[in-house]
């Protein structure tokens, strides 16, 4: 999980570091990494707690 959360965050940091001004939802994330949408959801929301 630890290794998904660091994926997640890189790939938002990308998304952003590319100028997209789009939103990056769970399912874009799990779409992206091709993970569980359950997975993506909960730790999304985790990383928003920060």
């Amino acid at each position: 999980m630890i290794q998904l959360k660091k994926r997640i965050e890189d790939l938002i940091e990308m998304e952003l570091r590319s100028g997209s001004m789009e939103v990056i939802t769970p399912v874009y994330g799990s779409r992206m990494l091709n993970v569980p949408l359950e997975e993506v959801e909960m730790l999304m929301k985790e990383i928003d707690k920060k």
